[in-house]
């Protein structure tokens, strides 16, 4: 005997029995690594990085090689905590193995969920595709693993005896030595050709890097931190402080569901070039698909017990219902959208008084249209911006920092200092660092050109100076000493849009980038206008660019608008606006309309988005073609008209929006008004309304005056009331009672209401006390009856009233015989 030790694991499985859970244990991944014998897929046992010498086909018929840290290491690192921790919590869970998952299709079928723990980085086509199909089938899948479904391999039987699945093979590196090159079957990434299957699209997330980063919260608001007391950019470790995440973790990328949650962002370095991604989705079928984006999950710290129980209880019984992500709310006055096709929406993660983390997606600028996510807020005249962006996640051309530019429309002028990610790379022969470089952009829907450039390792501050159409750019490491990097001319409106933005290269994937110190400084005062109103072009002006102000002496706006016109698919014109929330109405009067041309026009506007080819309903007077009721009712979609009258201004206008239905007034006098037309336009809740000016001369602009101007939020309808009559009569009488009515009122449970008469001899019944009264309010609620009476008459005709909710009804009562 030589004195020395081995260990067999096996797997003993009940096919018969249908658990909640099963989880297979990856011996794909354990044979790669294992070198006894002499080599694995990796190396040799003399040099285990040896790639060139590695073995292209393994076997299962060998012992794990004699140290723990290859082959069944892996079954003690990260699979044996997990069955211990769901066995001691009394969960349903069966076993199997990735050879078990390749050879039977129904496998994961008898059972709710699928668990993949710890390192299951080998996978074979099948195994993906039978995974892939119980899921479209309603099988749920936990990912508390990572570096998961990275390579592709396949099992070949033995060669002795052609028993089957004993031969594990992969190329990787060398894959174009696979005899399977160039097919689907090829031992290569998942994620690269001629393969194309990206891990993301199963996962939610993939390989992304190697550390042992923190546990960072982002979205709190989910399920999945339920009961954990957990708040958005909560930082979990060990109990030691030690991080339990890693050693390699995964983040979302191109190929992940739409629908992927993004749960927590845990940077893998103070630099926060990268991130360990834990996300959920739905699947069509209504499977879960949950990832930790972590070899590593801890089984001792209390708040990730809590998740791991929660996304047990969905997997298994379905527990929580999905909600919108609560995201949060950046400094006033700035606000964030999108701008461009950029494949998912961008967030807000975090924000502070003078901070916030941006998360955007985007593709890398090469043509004239923009795709970024930018946090920003209007400024007219000159300015300067600052901010100091501390992060940007890494990849290749990534870039975030100040912008500013003429309009939110994709193909906008602007004039932006961007900072590069934290990474040294070689493009055309040179190497580019961390710093910043100036992006002109001089005319609508050009390629942006880089005009200056400067290397420093970040954080970076940036400055932003705005001297009429003339923009300097500045960098410095500190605040307070800044390099110029360049200067450009791009002409511009008067008001334009300053503030922080982020770009990913990569269409529909988030990047993330953190800026602190943001303040935007006006030379001049930023409007005239009243507060909370804003003037702006919208579209392609031209040089000639519009105004607005507001004359508080005599409560009159004046707005002078350039552009060929609102109409068509995007439109070119200055916009005085404010916001509304919800339902309400938007009222002016144009008093005057400069005559530049028959279809210089102005009116009220009630807007989804500023961008030129946004949804919107326009009631406008025009300088020679009368009225006319103009809206768009999808983005970029095509714009109708309906005529009002060959009226010209003064003329009172009018937009209401009840829900998604909007609707044109126009009137003579602002009392009695005459319905022009209404169109069902979805808009979202909150949206731009104010006054709008088009000269319809591209270059030129026109002026047009506005009073009597007011926004007003919708006012709750006054309960129906419905009636068999809307006047009664009553005969003298001989009783001492001449009548007795019930008016019949309509209201939903919430809607309080009163009723009142206005003479001695007409009352009303209290319900509650059940007397009657007269001069005095009767309140209900909801739908009721009230009960009116009269008093014998023996004098004269008489008439009296009863109120309901301000509507009158009339009593006429004969004298007496």
């Amino acid at each position: 005997m030589s004195g020395t030790q081995q260990y067999i694991m096996f797997v003993v499985r009940d096919d018969a029995r249908l658990t909640d859970l099963i989880l297979t244990q990856a011996v794909s991944t354990y044979q790669a690594y294992n070198v006894w014998g002499g080599k694995s897929l990796y190396g040799t046992a003399v040099n285990r990085g040896d790639t060139a010498n590695a073995a292209h086909k393994v076997s299962f018929d060998r012992p794990y090689y004699g140290d723990e840290t290859f082959g069944a290491g892996e079954f003690t690192f990260w699979e044996f905590p997990m069955i211990r921790w769901l066995e001691a919590g009394g969960y349903d869970v069966s076993y199997a193995t990735s050879i078990d998952l390749d050879r039977d299709p129904t496998l994961l079928l008898s059972h709710k969920a699928f668990l993949s723990v710890g390192h299951d980085e080998y996978w074979s086509w099948r195994m993906r595709d039978h995974v892939e199909g119980a899921r479209d089938r309603g099988v749920s899948l936990g990912f508390f693993s990572a570096n998961s479904s990275y390579w592709q391999v396949r099992f070949e039987p033995r060669v002795v005896d052609s028993e089957p699945g004993r031969t594990m093979v992969g190329y990787k590196e060398a894959v174009q030595q696979d005899p399977m090159w160039p097919t689907n079957l090829a031992t290569t990434l998942w994620r690269s050709s001629p393969v194309n299957r990206p891990e993301h699209a199963m996962i939610g997330v993939g390989f992304i890097t190697q550390a042992r980063p923190a546990f960072v919260v982002e979205d709190a608001s989910h399920w999945a931190f339920t009961g954990t007391g957990l708040q958005n950019g909560d930082r979990l470790v060990n109990a030691d402080g030690t991080a339990f995440l890693g050693y390699e973790v995964d983040a979302m990328g191109p190929a992940s569901p739409f629908n992927t949650q993004r749960l927590a962002h845990s940077p893998v370095n103070a630099a926060a070039a990268n991130f360990s991604d834990m996300t959920v989705y739905t699947a069509a079928s209504g499977a879960t698909v949950f990832a930790t984006g972590s070899i590593s999950w801890s089984q001792t710290v209390p708040q990730i017990q809590q998740i791991t129980r929660n996304v047990l209880a969905r997997l298994v019984n379905g527990a929580f219902a999905d909600q919108p992500p609560v995201r949060a709310t950046l400094p006033v006055p700035f606000v964030a959208q999108d701008i461009g096709d950029v494949g998912r929406p961008g967030f807000v993660a975090m924000a502070g008084a003078q901070s916030f983390t941006l998360n955007g997606a985007g593709r890398e600028s090469v043509s004239g249209t923009d795709a970024m996510y930018f946090a920003y807020q209007p400024m007219s005249g000159d300015g300067t911006l600052v901010a100091r962006l501390t992060t940007l996640q890494l990849y290749w051309n990534n870039r975030a920092g100040l912008m500013i530019r003429e309009s939110l429309a994709p193909g906008a002028r602007y004039v932006a200092l961007l900072g590069r990610p934290s990474e040294s790379r070689r493009v055309n022969g040179s190497v580019v660092n961390e710093g910043v470089e100036l992006w002109v952009k001089d005319q609508v829907g050009v390629k942006r050109r880089v005009t200056g450039s400067l290397d420093q390792n970040l954080p970076n501050w940036l400055k932003l100076i705005r001297t009429g159409n003339t923009f300097n750019a500045y960098l410095s490491s500190d605040g307070v000493s800044w390099v110029a990097v360049g200067t450009a001319s791009v002409p511009m409106s008067g008001t334009v849009y300053v503030g922080a933005g982020v770009q990913s290269a990569q269409y529909g994937v988030w990047a993330t980038a953190r800026f602190d110190n943001v303040s935007v400084t006006n030379v001049v005062p930023r409007t005239t206008l009243p507060d909370g109103w804003t003037g702006s072009d919208v579209g392609a002006v031209g040089l000639a660019t519009g105004s607005s102000s507001f004359d508080a002496a005599a409560a009159a706006f004046s707005v002078t608008g350039a552009g060929s016109d609102i109409w068509g698919a995007a439109d070119a014109f200055h916009y005085a606006h404010t916001r509304l929330s919800g339902d309400g109405s938007m009222v002016a009067r144009v008093t005057a309309v400069q005559n530049l041309a028959p279809w210089t026009k102005a009116g009220v506007m009630i807007r989804d988005t500023l961008d030129p080819g946004s949804a919107h309903a326009f009631m406008l007077v025009s300088a020679g073609k009368g009225l006319a009721f103009q809206r768009r009712a999808v983005t970029k979609g095509t714009s109708t008209s309906t005529p009002g009258g060959l009226i010209a201004a003064p003329r009172w206008l009018r937009l209401t929006r009840s829900s998604s239905v909007l609707s044109a007034y126009q009137s003579k006098d602002g009392i009695s008004w005459t319905l022009v037309g209404s169109e069902t336009i979805a808009m979202r809740a909150d949206v731009y309304v104010g006054l709008a000016v088009s000269s319809h001369v591209t270059g030129s602009a026109a002026l047009a005056t506005f009073d009597n101007v007011s926004v007003l939020p919708a006012v709750a309808p006054l309960c129906d009331v419905t009636l068999d009559r809307t006047s009664f009569y009553s005969g003298a009488g001989t009783t001492g009672v001449a009548a007795t009515w019930y008016i019949n009122v309509t209201a939903a449970p919430s809607c309080s209401w009163t009723a009142r008469s206005d003479a001695d001899w007409l009352e009303v019944k209290n319900p509650v006390t059940g007397s009657y009264v007269h001069a005095t309010d009767v309140s209900l609620t909801g739908t009721s009856s009230v009960r009116v009476h009269t008093l014998a008459n023996s004098g004269p005709k008489r008439t009296a009233h009863v109120v309901i909710n301000g509507v009158t009804y009339t009593v006429t009562q004969d004298p007496g015989s």
